[in-house]
């Protein structure tokens, strides 16, 4: 996924219009998006293997 996803990291706490702009509720939140729409939402932490399949996921389902 290296070439294919942006990974960005932002402290909601300093950026409240981001937090607000995505509504977010908890901490952390990985959000997916593409073409500036979120695809998907997880509320949450994820390991490896489940970010793997989140993103495996949403790779078959743009395909």
């Amino acid at each position: 996924f290296k070439k294919e996803i942006i990974f960005v990291k932002v402290n909601v706490d300093e950026n409240n219009a981001i937090s607000t702009k995505y509504n977010i509720t908890g901490i952390p939140t990985t959000l997916f998006i593409k073409n500036g729409d979120v695809i998907n939402k997880v509320i949450g932490a994820l390991n490896y293997e489940q970010m793997k399949q989140v993103l495996e996921e949403l790779k078959k389902a743009s395909n």
